[in-house]
Protein backbone atom coordinates (compact mmCIF):
# COMPACT_ATOMS: atom_id res chain seq x y z
CA UNK A 1 0.00 0.00 0.00
CA UNK A 2 1.28 3.44 -0.89
CA UNK A 3 0.06 7.00 -1.55
CA UNK A 4 -0.20 8.10 -5.18
CA UNK A 5 0.19 11.75 -6.16
CA UNK A 6 0.97 11.39 -9.88
CA UNK A 7 -1.72 10.92 -12.46
CA UNK A 8 -0.55 7.40 -13.36
CA UNK A 9 1.11 4.68 -11.34
CA UNK A 10 1.97 0.99 -11.82
CA UNK A 11 2.65 -1.46 -9.07
CA UNK A 12 3.90 -5.04 -9.37
CA UNK A 13 3.55 -7.83 -6.86
CA UNK A 14 6.01 -10.67 -7.47
CA UNK A 15 5.66 -14.19 -6.12
CA UNK A 16 8.75 -16.40 -6.06
CA UNK A 17 8.99 -20.20 -5.85
CA UNK A 18 5.27 -20.54 -6.32
CA UNK A 19 3.51 -23.83 -5.61
CA UNK A 20 -0.03 -25.11 -6.10
CA UNK A 21 -1.07 -23.84 -2.63
CA UNK A 22 -0.80 -20.29 -4.00
CA UNK A 23 -3.24 -21.13 -6.77
CA UNK A 24 -5.92 -18.51 -6.03
CA UNK A 25 -7.27 -15.07 -7.00
CA UNK A 26 -5.56 -11.77 -6.27
CA UNK A 27 -7.13 -8.26 -5.95
CA UNK A 28 -5.47 -4.86 -6.26
CA UNK A 29 -7.39 -1.95 -4.66
CA UNK A 30 -6.72 1.72 -5.56
CA UNK A 31 -8.19 4.52 -3.37
CA UNK A 32 -7.91 8.31 -3.92
CA UNK A 33 -9.15 11.26 -1.79
CA UNK A 34 -12.59 11.35 -3.36
CA UNK A 35 -13.33 7.91 -4.69
CA UNK A 36 -12.40 4.35 -3.98
CA UNK A 37 -11.90 1.97 -6.93
CA UNK A 38 -11.23 -1.78 -7.02
CA UNK A 39 -9.37 -3.36 -9.93
CA UNK A 40 -10.42 -6.45 -11.85
CA UNK A 41 -9.70 -9.66 -10.02
CA UNK A 42 -6.63 -11.59 -11.37
CA UNK A 43 -6.44 -15.38 -11.13
CA UNK A 44 -3.09 -17.16 -10.68
CA UNK A 45 -2.94 -20.72 -12.05
CA UNK A 46 0.01 -22.73 -10.68
CA UNK A 47 1.03 -26.18 -12.06
CA UNK A 48 4.06 -28.45 -11.70
CA UNK A 49 5.69 -30.49 -14.49
CA UNK A 50 6.65 -34.05 -13.59
CA UNK A 51 9.94 -34.90 -15.32
CA UNK A 52 10.37 -38.20 -17.20
CA UNK A 53 11.97 -40.85 -15.02
CA UNK A 54 15.17 -42.54 -16.17
CA UNK A 55 14.32 -45.64 -18.20
CA UNK A 56 16.58 -48.69 -18.69
CA UNK A 57 15.35 -50.33 -21.86
CA UNK A 58 16.26 -53.46 -23.82
CA UNK A 59 17.17 -53.19 -27.48
CA UNK A 60 14.25 -54.33 -29.59
CA UNK A 61 11.67 -54.32 -26.78
CA UNK A 62 9.07 -51.52 -26.67
CA UNK A 63 9.64 -48.85 -24.05
CA UNK A 64 8.24 -45.45 -23.08
CA UNK A 65 8.91 -42.23 -21.18
CA UNK A 66 6.21 -40.38 -19.22
CA UNK A 67 5.85 -36.78 -18.11
CA UNK A 68 2.84 -34.92 -16.73
CA UNK A 69 1.46 -31.95 -14.88
CA UNK A 70 -0.13 -31.51 -11.46
CA UNK A 71 -1.98 -28.57 -9.91
CA UNK A 72 -4.46 -26.30 -11.67
CA UNK A 73 -3.56 -27.71 -15.04
CA UNK A 74 -6.19 -26.25 -17.26
CA UNK A 75 -5.80 -27.90 -20.66
CA UNK A 76 -2.19 -29.10 -21.16
CA UNK A 77 -0.47 -29.96 -24.45
CA UNK A 78 2.83 -31.80 -24.80
CA UNK A 79 5.72 -31.82 -27.25
CA UNK A 80 8.66 -34.21 -26.78
CA UNK A 81 12.29 -33.48 -27.63
CA UNK A 82 15.59 -35.32 -27.47
CA UNK A 83 18.22 -33.14 -25.88
CA UNK A 84 20.54 -31.64 -28.49
CA UNK A 85 17.88 -31.37 -31.20
CA UNK A 86 15.32 -28.67 -31.88
CA UNK A 87 13.17 -31.07 -33.83
CA UNK A 88 10.31 -32.60 -31.89
CA UNK A 89 10.33 -36.41 -31.68
CA UNK A 90 6.63 -36.56 -30.75
CA UNK A 91 3.69 -34.20 -30.47
CA UNK A 92 1.02 -35.59 -28.21
CA UNK A 93 -2.50 -34.99 -29.56
CA UNK A 94 -4.00 -35.59 -26.13
CA UNK A 95 -4.73 -33.19 -23.29
CA UNK A 96 -4.52 -35.53 -20.31
CA UNK A 97 -2.54 -34.83 -17.17
CA UNK A 98 0.18 -37.23 -18.40
CA UNK A 99 1.85 -37.79 -21.75
CA UNK A 100 3.62 -40.95 -22.91
CA UNK A 101 6.29 -41.08 -25.60
CA UNK A 102 6.52 -44.69 -26.81
CA UNK A 103 9.28 -46.30 -28.89
CA UNK A 104 8.20 -49.64 -30.36
CA UNK A 105 11.63 -50.92 -31.42
CA UNK A 106 14.29 -48.94 -29.53
CA UNK A 107 17.93 -49.16 -30.61
CA UNK A 108 21.18 -47.81 -29.23
CA UNK A 109 20.70 -44.77 -31.51
CA UNK A 110 17.64 -43.84 -29.43
CA UNK A 111 19.68 -43.58 -26.23
CA UNK A 112 19.89 -40.09 -24.72
CA UNK A 113 18.16 -37.47 -22.54
CA UNK A 114 14.53 -36.55 -23.30
CA UNK A 115 12.22 -33.78 -22.05
CA UNK A 116 8.69 -32.65 -22.70
CA UNK A 117 7.52 -29.08 -23.27
CA UNK A 118 4.18 -28.42 -21.59
CA UNK A 119 1.89 -25.55 -22.56
CA UNK A 120 -1.27 -24.97 -20.51
CA UNK A 121 -4.44 -23.26 -21.72
CA UNK A 122 -6.72 -21.65 -19.10
CA UNK A 123 -9.81 -20.04 -20.52
CA UNK A 124 -8.72 -18.23 -23.65
CA UNK A 125 -5.11 -17.84 -22.53
CA UNK A 126 -2.31 -20.30 -23.36
CA UNK A 127 1.13 -19.82 -21.87
CA UNK A 128 4.31 -20.13 -23.89
CA UNK A 129 5.09 -23.53 -22.47
CA UNK A 130 7.69 -24.78 -20.03
CA UNK A 131 10.32 -27.48 -20.45
CA UNK A 132 10.51 -30.35 -18.02
CA UNK A 133 13.77 -31.55 -16.61
CA UNK A 134 15.36 -34.34 -18.66
CA UNK A 135 14.97 -38.07 -18.16
CA UNK A 136 17.53 -40.52 -19.53
CA UNK A 137 16.77 -43.40 -21.86
CA UNK A 138 19.55 -45.98 -21.29
CA UNK A 139 19.72 -48.79 -23.84
CA UNK A 140 20.96 -52.27 -22.87
CA UNK A 141 21.35 -55.51 -24.75
CA UNK A 142 22.13 -59.09 -23.67
CA UNK A 143 23.00 -61.72 -26.25
CA UNK A 144 23.97 -65.38 -25.94
CA UNK A 145 26.05 -67.71 -28.08
CA UNK A 146 23.34 -70.37 -27.90
CA UNK A 147 19.64 -70.49 -28.60
CA UNK A 148 16.67 -71.65 -26.58
CA UNK A 149 17.87 -75.25 -26.90
CA UNK A 150 21.43 -76.57 -26.98
CA UNK A 151 22.39 -80.12 -27.88
CA UNK A 152 25.75 -80.98 -26.32
CA UNK A 153 27.59 -83.74 -28.17
CA UNK A 154 31.21 -83.25 -27.16
CA UNK A 155 33.07 -83.42 -23.86
CA UNK A 156 32.85 -79.63 -23.35
CA UNK A 157 30.42 -76.87 -24.23
CA UNK A 158 30.96 -73.13 -23.81
CA UNK A 159 28.07 -70.75 -23.16
CA UNK A 160 28.82 -67.05 -23.72
CA UNK A 161 26.63 -64.16 -22.59
CA UNK A 162 27.56 -60.66 -23.80
CA UNK A 163 26.13 -57.49 -22.31
CA UNK A 164 26.34 -54.22 -24.22
CA UNK A 165 25.39 -50.91 -22.70
CA UNK A 166 26.30 -48.67 -19.78
CA UNK A 167 28.93 -49.42 -17.16
CA UNK A 168 26.51 -50.45 -14.41
CA UNK A 169 26.87 -54.26 -14.11
CA UNK A 170 27.00 -55.21 -10.42
CA UNK A 171 27.26 -59.02 -10.76
CA UNK A 172 26.83 -61.97 -13.13
CA UNK A 173 25.22 -65.19 -11.87
CA UNK A 174 25.07 -68.54 -13.69
CA UNK A 175 22.53 -71.17 -12.73
CA UNK A 176 22.08 -74.75 -13.89
CA UNK A 177 19.60 -77.55 -13.18
CA UNK A 178 21.33 -78.21 -9.85
CA UNK A 179 21.30 -74.57 -8.71
CA UNK A 180 23.78 -71.68 -8.72
CA UNK A 181 27.09 -72.54 -10.36
CA UNK A 182 29.97 -71.59 -8.09
CA UNK A 183 32.90 -73.34 -9.78
CA UNK A 184 35.13 -70.36 -10.47
CA UNK A 185 37.40 -72.11 -12.99
CA UNK A 186 34.39 -72.74 -15.22
CA UNK A 187 33.16 -69.12 -15.25
CA UNK A 188 35.17 -66.24 -16.69
CA UNK A 189 33.67 -62.73 -16.66
CA UNK A 190 35.53 -59.81 -18.21
CA UNK A 191 35.76 -56.30 -16.83
CA UNK A 192 33.73 -53.57 -18.53
CA UNK A 193 35.31 -52.64 -21.86
CA UNK A 194 34.85 -48.93 -22.46
CA UNK A 195 35.40 -49.00 -26.22
CA UNK A 196 33.03 -51.88 -26.89
CA UNK A 197 30.78 -50.88 -23.99
CA UNK A 198 30.46 -54.53 -23.07
CA UNK A 199 30.93 -57.23 -20.44
CA UNK A 200 31.44 -60.85 -21.54
CA UNK A 201 30.80 -63.84 -19.29
CA UNK A 202 31.66 -67.41 -20.34
CA UNK A 203 30.63 -70.63 -18.63
CA UNK A 204 32.29 -73.87 -19.79
CA UNK A 205 30.40 -77.09 -19.14
CA UNK A 206 32.85 -79.98 -18.78
CA UNK A 207 33.33 -83.19 -16.84
CA UNK A 208 29.59 -83.79 -16.99
CA UNK A 209 27.28 -86.77 -17.32
CA UNK A 210 23.69 -87.14 -18.42
CA UNK A 211 22.37 -85.65 -15.18
CA UNK A 212 23.71 -82.26 -16.27
CA UNK A 213 20.73 -81.91 -18.63
CA UNK A 214 18.35 -79.01 -18.03
CA UNK A 215 18.09 -75.23 -18.09
CA UNK A 216 21.17 -73.02 -17.83
CA UNK A 217 20.77 -69.28 -17.23
CA UNK A 218 23.12 -66.30 -17.12
CA UNK A 219 21.79 -63.28 -15.23
CA UNK A 220 23.33 -59.79 -15.32
CA UNK A 221 22.44 -57.65 -12.30
CA UNK A 222 22.75 -53.85 -12.27
CA UNK A 223 22.97 -51.10 -9.70
CA UNK A 224 19.99 -49.46 -11.43
CA UNK A 225 17.32 -51.10 -13.55
CA UNK A 226 16.04 -54.64 -13.82
CA UNK A 227 18.25 -57.69 -14.21
CA UNK A 228 18.67 -59.26 -17.66
CA UNK A 229 18.82 -63.01 -18.31
CA UNK A 230 19.37 -65.51 -21.11
CA UNK A 231 18.50 -69.20 -20.83
CA UNK A 232 19.02 -72.36 -22.84
CA UNK A 233 17.71 -75.87 -22.33
CA UNK A 234 20.67 -78.26 -22.53
CA UNK A 235 20.21 -81.73 -24.00
CA UNK A 236 23.19 -83.98 -23.29
CA UNK A 237 24.07 -86.21 -26.17
CA UNK A 238 27.37 -87.83 -25.23
CA UNK A 239 28.59 -91.05 -26.82
CA UNK A 240 31.90 -92.47 -25.69
CA UNK A 241 33.96 -93.27 -28.81
CA UNK A 242 34.81 -96.84 -29.70
CA UNK A 243 38.19 -97.89 -31.08
CA UNK A 244 38.98 -97.90 -34.77
CA UNK A 245 40.45 -101.40 -34.58
CA UNK A 246 39.82 -104.41 -32.38
CA UNK A 247 41.92 -107.57 -32.32
CA UNK A 248 40.14 -110.75 -31.27
CA UNK A 249 37.97 -108.84 -28.80
CA UNK A 250 35.78 -110.54 -26.26
CA UNK A 251 33.27 -107.71 -26.65
CA UNK A 252 32.75 -104.10 -27.77
CA UNK A 253 30.88 -101.67 -25.53
CA UNK A 254 29.07 -98.47 -26.43
CA UNK A 255 28.38 -96.09 -23.52
CA UNK A 256 25.85 -93.29 -23.84
CA UNK A 257 25.24 -90.49 -21.33
CA UNK A 258 22.46 -88.03 -21.98
CA UNK A 259 19.01 -86.66 -21.48
CA UNK A 260 16.89 -89.32 -23.16
CA UNK A 261 17.18 -93.11 -23.09
CA UNK A 262 18.17 -94.48 -26.52
CA UNK A 263 17.70 -97.75 -28.37
CA UNK A 264 20.58 -99.30 -30.30
CA UNK A 265 20.96 -101.01 -33.64
CA UNK A 266 24.24 -102.81 -34.30
CA UNK A 267 25.61 -102.89 -37.84
CA UNK A 268 27.78 -105.85 -38.83
CA UNK A 269 29.68 -105.53 -42.11
CA UNK A 270 27.29 -102.77 -43.15
CA UNK A 271 24.06 -104.67 -42.41
CA UNK A 272 21.77 -104.60 -39.38
CA UNK A 273 22.47 -107.27 -36.78
CA UNK A 274 20.52 -110.45 -37.44
CA UNK A 275 20.30 -113.06 -34.68
CA UNK A 276 19.81 -115.86 -37.23
CA UNK A 277 22.89 -115.10 -39.31
CA UNK A 278 25.18 -113.38 -36.78
CA UNK A 279 25.36 -116.34 -34.41
CA UNK A 280 28.93 -115.48 -33.37
CA UNK A 281 27.69 -112.20 -31.84
CA UNK A 282 25.53 -111.58 -28.80
CA UNK A 283 24.11 -108.10 -28.10
CA UNK A 284 23.10 -107.15 -24.57
CA UNK A 285 22.89 -104.26 -22.11
CA UNK A 286 25.81 -104.49 -19.72
CA UNK A 287 24.70 -101.45 -17.69
CA UNK A 288 20.98 -100.55 -17.80
CA UNK A 289 19.60 -97.01 -17.99
CA UNK A 290 20.31 -95.32 -14.69
CA UNK A 291 21.35 -91.77 -13.79
CA UNK A 292 20.96 -90.83 -17.46
CA UNK A 293 23.51 -93.42 -18.61
CA UNK A 294 23.41 -96.79 -20.39
CA UNK A 295 26.08 -99.17 -21.74
CA UNK A 296 25.40 -101.51 -24.64
CA UNK A 297 27.52 -104.60 -25.22
CA UNK A 298 28.25 -106.79 -28.23
CA UNK A 299 30.02 -110.01 -27.28
CA UNK A 300 32.20 -111.96 -29.75
CA UNK A 301 32.85 -115.67 -30.09
CA UNK A 302 36.00 -115.29 -32.18
CA UNK A 303 36.64 -119.03 -32.51
CA UNK A 304 33.43 -119.29 -34.50
CA UNK A 305 34.70 -116.95 -37.19
CA UNK A 306 36.39 -118.81 -40.06
CA UNK A 307 39.89 -117.76 -41.03
CA UNK A 308 40.77 -116.65 -44.50
CA UNK A 309 38.00 -114.08 -44.82
CA UNK A 310 38.44 -110.34 -44.75
CA UNK A 311 38.09 -108.55 -41.40
CA UNK A 312 34.56 -107.33 -40.73
CA UNK A 313 33.27 -103.98 -39.51
CA UNK A 314 31.09 -103.08 -36.55
CA UNK A 315 29.21 -99.87 -35.79
CA UNK A 316 26.10 -98.83 -33.88
CA UNK A 317 23.28 -96.34 -34.30
CA UNK A 318 21.34 -94.88 -31.37
CA UNK A 319 17.81 -93.55 -31.72
CA UNK A 320 15.62 -91.59 -29.30
CA UNK A 321 12.11 -92.12 -30.60
CA UNK A 322 9.91 -89.04 -30.53
CA UNK A 323 12.11 -87.35 -27.88
CA UNK A 324 14.83 -86.31 -30.30
CA UNK A 325 14.84 -86.50 -34.08
CA UNK A 326 18.60 -86.57 -34.35
CA UNK A 327 20.44 -89.91 -34.28
CA UNK A 328 23.87 -90.85 -33.02
CA UNK A 329 26.20 -93.14 -34.93
CA UNK A 330 29.50 -94.51 -33.70
CA UNK A 331 32.55 -94.62 -35.89
CA UNK A 332 33.09 -97.84 -37.83
CA UNK A 333 35.40 -100.28 -36.06
CA UNK A 334 37.29 -103.01 -37.88
CA UNK A 335 37.56 -106.36 -36.10
CA UNK A 336 40.57 -108.56 -36.82
CA UNK A 337 41.20 -112.08 -35.62
CA UNK A 338 44.53 -112.55 -33.87
CA UNK A 339 44.79 -115.87 -32.20
CA UNK A 340 47.03 -118.62 -30.94
CA UNK A 341 45.58 -121.48 -32.94
CA UNK A 342 47.56 -124.34 -31.48
CA UNK A 343 49.50 -124.18 -28.26
CA UNK A 344 51.24 -126.43 -25.79
CA UNK A 345 50.02 -129.32 -23.75
CA UNK A 346 50.03 -128.91 -20.01
CA UNK A 347 52.95 -131.30 -19.39
CA UNK A 348 55.76 -132.96 -21.34
CA UNK A 349 58.26 -135.68 -20.39
CA UNK A 350 61.25 -136.06 -22.70
CA UNK A 351 62.04 -139.78 -23.10
CA UNK A 352 63.11 -139.95 -26.73
CA UNK A 353 66.19 -138.63 -28.40
CA UNK A 354 64.44 -135.32 -28.96
CA UNK A 355 61.19 -133.53 -28.26
CA UNK A 356 59.45 -131.08 -30.51
CA UNK A 357 57.22 -128.27 -29.21
CA UNK A 358 55.00 -126.33 -31.62
CA UNK A 359 53.04 -123.08 -31.51
CA UNK A 360 50.82 -121.91 -34.36
CA UNK A 361 49.30 -118.43 -34.59
CA UNK A 362 47.47 -116.30 -37.11
CA UNK A 363 46.45 -112.70 -37.69
CA UNK A 364 44.10 -111.14 -40.25
CA UNK A 365 45.36 -107.57 -40.18
CA UNK A 366 48.58 -108.13 -42.15
CA UNK A 367 50.68 -107.01 -39.21
CA UNK A 368 53.94 -108.88 -38.75
CA UNK A 369 54.08 -110.70 -35.43
CA UNK A 370 56.64 -112.86 -33.69
CA UNK A 371 56.74 -116.07 -31.65
CA UNK A 372 59.26 -116.41 -28.84
CA UNK A 373 60.14 -119.19 -26.43
CA UNK A 374 61.00 -118.86 -22.74
CA UNK A 375 62.04 -121.39 -20.12
CA UNK A 376 61.34 -120.15 -16.61
CA UNK A 377 61.05 -116.62 -18.09
CA UNK A 378 64.50 -116.87 -19.74
CA UNK A 379 64.53 -116.29 -23.47
CA UNK A 380 65.61 -119.30 -25.53
CA UNK A 381 67.81 -118.63 -28.55
CA UNK A 382 68.37 -120.82 -31.57
CA UNK A 383 72.12 -120.55 -30.95
CA UNK A 384 71.94 -122.39 -27.63
CA UNK A 385 73.25 -125.96 -27.36
CA UNK A 386 70.97 -128.96 -27.79
CA UNK A 387 67.97 -126.99 -29.06
CA UNK A 388 66.81 -125.41 -32.29
CA UNK A 389 64.01 -123.05 -33.22
CA UNK A 390 62.44 -123.00 -36.64
CA UNK A 391 59.63 -120.74 -37.84
CA UNK A 392 57.71 -120.72 -41.06
CA UNK A 393 54.36 -119.84 -42.61
CA UNK A 394 51.31 -122.01 -42.45
CA UNK A 395 49.78 -122.51 -45.86
CA UNK A 396 50.14 -119.66 -48.32
CA UNK A 397 49.89 -116.72 -45.90
CA UNK A 398 53.04 -115.42 -44.26
CA UNK A 399 50.85 -114.02 -41.51
CA UNK A 400 49.86 -117.51 -40.37
CA UNK A 401 53.00 -118.60 -38.57
CA UNK A 402 54.20 -121.76 -36.85
CA UNK A 403 57.25 -121.95 -34.60
CA UNK A 404 58.86 -125.27 -33.64
CA UNK A 405 61.25 -125.74 -30.75
CA UNK A 406 63.33 -128.95 -30.83
CA UNK A 407 65.22 -130.14 -27.74
CA UNK A 408 67.32 -133.32 -27.50
CA UNK A 409 67.47 -135.41 -24.35
CA UNK A 410 71.11 -134.57 -23.68
CA UNK A 411 69.93 -131.16 -22.47
CA UNK A 412 69.64 -132.33 -18.87
CA UNK A 413 68.83 -128.87 -17.50
CA UNK A 414 65.75 -128.43 -19.67
CA UNK A 415 63.26 -128.65 -16.84
CA UNK A 416 60.74 -126.03 -15.75
CA UNK A 417 57.98 -123.85 -17.17
CA UNK A 418 58.08 -123.53 -20.93
CA UNK A 419 56.24 -120.64 -22.53
CA UNK A 420 55.42 -119.84 -26.13
CA UNK A 421 54.51 -116.16 -26.63
CA UNK A 422 52.92 -114.63 -29.71
CA UNK A 423 53.30 -110.86 -29.86
CA UNK A 424 51.57 -108.32 -32.07
CA UNK A 425 52.02 -104.53 -31.75
CA UNK A 426 48.96 -104.21 -29.49
CA UNK A 427 48.30 -107.78 -28.39
CA UNK A 428 50.24 -110.60 -26.79
CA UNK A 429 48.97 -114.11 -26.13
CA UNK A 430 50.93 -117.01 -24.71
CA UNK A 431 50.66 -120.69 -23.85
CA UNK A 432 52.67 -122.58 -21.21
CA UNK A 433 53.67 -126.17 -20.40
Amino acid sequence: SESVKDETHEQESELTEVNPTEDTTYTCTVTDASFGKTSTVATLNVFEITKPSDVYATVGLATSLVCGVTGNTGTPSYTWYKQGSDTAVYTDPGTATTSTYSISNPQFSDEGAYFCKVAVKVGDVTNDGFNSETGNLVMRQLTASVGAETVVKGSTQAFVCTFKGDNDVSSVVWKGPKGTITTEDKIVTSAYEEEAKSVVSTFTLSGFDGTASGEYTCTFNFNKGDAMSKSTNVIIYSLKPIEAKYFSPEFIEVKFEGTFEPTITWHIAGADYNADTNTQLTPSVSSPWESNSVTFKLAFKMSAFPFGKQPFTVSAKLKFGDKLAEELTTQVATVYRRELMEGLASKYTITNDEQKFSCKATGEDNTVFSIKWHLDEKLLEDSQDHLSIAAGPVGTSKYNLVSTLTVDNTRSDFNGKLKCSVTWPVLCVDTTA
